[in-house]
């Protein structure tokens, strides 16, 4: 929420009022990483009659890294905001190398246990924000000489639409841990463990979708119309082709994987197939979420949370009269019919959004302009999905 804020400010050209919020967000950012570190790091000397000190120390280089990775944030996001990508994708890299460099050294020529492996998060941690020092000054260099705005435009912004963020995170996460235990009641437990191997496997493959990328890039285009729309239509056109693609790919590898890998979980291969169907919806819902986040209306996403809660009793009777595929059958059908409702919701919004079904199946220049940004914003991506590459 705070991210699409500064990228709505930087697009609209208000950099002091980007560089306000950018501060007052993460300084209480690393103020509460700051406190968290310290309480675990401090802590467990209160504890010393009940905990060993080699415990004690492990605790203490968790608050360490717990630190770091907190400091990390900042230049993550100012490299994002800037459209740096490439360096914040690097950084995953840097980090494993040198994680593998240390871990590598102990294991040779030394011993390796549990305080090296932290250790070497350390190491990997600190090198890689070595290597970021100079892309985040000059990722930063537009600010030089920007006087911040007075106003404390965190709290106004939370006011506004902030606390609609906030709301659906807690619908969010309720919304999902009833689901685990209305399969158990009705169901079994053993069909627990049977649809989350299958739903994992789902969301990994939505994982790589890039709407991370668009979170940025969308809020930044706010005072260009004609460019929102183009970006909407070509993003869902793009990201429907990619999931079927990365859907076919995961039909074909999926399989294998579980049958050498993990094949107590053989089980849930069918309902992973299936699946797979709604891929394309859910590419459509994530860009029109997306949309409705940079444009300031996060309380449509609590709607559509409610409304999943209100269409439980539905789903308990499929799962009662067809087990886990009447529980499939409901994601399918649900995903719809979310993906039309937060469709009709967008749609108003000004400037206004359309998608415009028969360019799906056109290509043309424009296609290719937009095909060679995208693919760069997904190697970009995937880079940072997977740091050995």
């Amino acid at each position: 929420m705070v991210s699409n804020d500064i990228n709505r400010f930087i697009g609209l050209g208000k950099e002091a009022e980007a560089k306000k919020l950018f501060f007052q967000y993460n300084g209480v950012r690393l103020a509460v990483g700051l406190i968290l570190s310290a309480g675990l790091f401090f802590g467990p000397a209160f504890l010393g009659d009940t905990y060993k000190p080699d415990f004690i120390l492990l605790l203490k280089l968790v608050s360490i890294i717990v630190f770091l990775e907190t400091i990390y944030t900042l230049p993550k996001s100012l490299l994002g905001m800037r459209l740096m990508f490439n360096y914040s994708a690097s950084r995953s890299s840097m980090y494993k190398f040198f994680q593998a460099g240390f871990l590598a050294y102990f294991f040779f020529f030394s011993s390796l246990t549990v305080k090296e492996a932290l250790l070497s998060l350390i190491v990997g941690s600190v090198s890689s924000l070595i290597f970021l020092i100079s892309p985040t000054l000059k990722a930063y260099r537009p600010w030089q000489g920007v006087i911040m705005a007075k106003e404390n435009i965190l709290v106004k912004i939370f006011r506004a639409h902030g606390k609609w963020d906030v709301v659906n995170q807690f619908v969010s996460k309720f919304v999902s841990n009833a689901q685990i235990w209305l399969i158990k009641i009705f169901i079994s437990t053993e069909a627990v463990a049977i649809y989350s191997v299958a739903q994992t496997m789902i969301g990994t493959i939505v994982g790589f979708f890039p709407t991370k990328t668009l979170g940025t890039l969308i809020p930044q285009a706010i005072g260009d119309k004609a460019k929102l729309q183009r970006i909407f239509e070509y993003g869902n056109k793009y990201l429907v082709i990619l999931s079927i693609i990365m859907g076919v790919g995961a039909a074909i590898t999926g399989p294998i994987a579980i049958h050498l890998i993990f094949p107590k979980y053989i089980p849930s291969l069918p309902y992973f197939l299936v699946l797979l169907f709604g891929l394309p919806i859910t590419a459509i819902g994530s860009v029109i979420t997306v949309f409705i986040i940079a444009m300031r209306r996060q309380k449509y996403l609590v709607y559509q949370k409610v409304l999943k809660a209100i269409t439980a009793l539905p789903m308990i009777l499929l799962m009662i009269f067809f087990g886990l595929w009447g529980l499939v059958a409901y994601q399918l059908v649900f995903s719809f019919l979310l993906c039309l409702s937060i469709y009709r919701f967008v749609r108003p919004i000004p400037p206004g959004f359309r998608l415009e079904w028969h360019n799906f199946f056109r290509f043309g220049a424009e296609d290719k302009v937009f095909i060679k940004r995208f693919w760069v914003q997904v190697l970009s991506f995937i880079k940072s999905k997977m740091p050995l590459t």
